[in-house]
């Protein structure tokens, strides 16, 4: 089996992928939770990580790994090509997606929108070219800003499990959560329209912690696939571990 772990801000993600199938997810909160989950498996074929902090492969527990272990990094050997101008900058989470997307829909131009803390927009083209996209802060994100560079607004928190807010907020504290979530609708909704003119045939896929939520809310058609980093991480580990053999 392979082990891709997807290492964030908030949260650990690991896949345990069966060839291509995602076969067991599991949602740790600690280094030290997955720790004793990689000492407790008996038989990891390949493994993948992919970092934003400062913890990586080399802190990890790899010795039931049985073949090649990897961190992802913007010098890896990839199965897109990046253009981006800083690729040194480029979040790995971003690039992951990036190569899944271009696995699930390879002959079709695919914009991947991340929606999480950040909403990072991201073009793969068709011929597996990868120029960039556009980021920009998510839901929890504008309502914090909003209490920290304001005298008097509160800070409010949000979850998906809410229902979509009212255009007209009755309150403060219902105006704020209008601007914020539905101003993210209206974002993702002018910035598909916009790529879409640009690239026909464009398939949009939503991926992220509040992807579900936005799904329902898009009068477009759009493909939701929560944990679409881990299988572009897969898919990166097949791609090298065939290199290699």
């Amino acid at each position: 089996m392979n082990v891709a772990i997807d290492i964030g801000n908030t949260r650990i993600k690991v896949g345990v992928f069966e060839k291509k199938r995602l076969w067991r997810y599991f949602d740790f909160d600690t280094l030290w939770q997955l720790q004793d989950w990689l000492k407790a498996q008996a038989h990891i074929q390949h493994l993948i990580v992919a970092s934003v902090g400062q913890y990586g492969l080399e802190n990890l527990y790899t010795a039931h790994v049985e073949g090649l272990k990897m961190q992802l990094s913007h010098e890896s050997d990839l199965p897109i090509h990046i253009t981006y101008r800083t690729p040194h900058t480029l979040g790995v989470d971003r690039i992951a997606a990036a190569a899944a997307a271009h696995t699930l829909f390879p002959a079709r131009p695919v914009l991947v929108v991340d929606i999480g803390t950040c909403i990072t927009y991201d073009l793969v083209k068709p011929t597996g070219e990868y120029p960039g996209g556009i980021i920009s802060p998510g839901v929890r994100m504008r309502l914090r800003a909003m209490h920290a560079f304001t005298a008097r607004l509160p800070r409010l928190e949000w979850s998906p499990a809410e229902e979509l807010p009212a255009l007209i907020g009755r309150s403060t504290t219902e105006a704020m959560k209008t601007g914020a979530v539905q101003g993210v609708l209206g974002e993702i909704s002018f910035f598909a329209e916009s790529f879409a003119k640009e690239y026909p045939n464009l398939q949009i896929i939503l991926c992220g912690g509040d992807a579900l939520f936005f799904k329902k809310q898009l009068k477009f058609h759009t493909f939701a696939e929560p944990k679409l980093v881990l299988i572009g991480l897969n898919r990166i580990l097949d791609y090298n571990a065939e290199k290699h053999t």
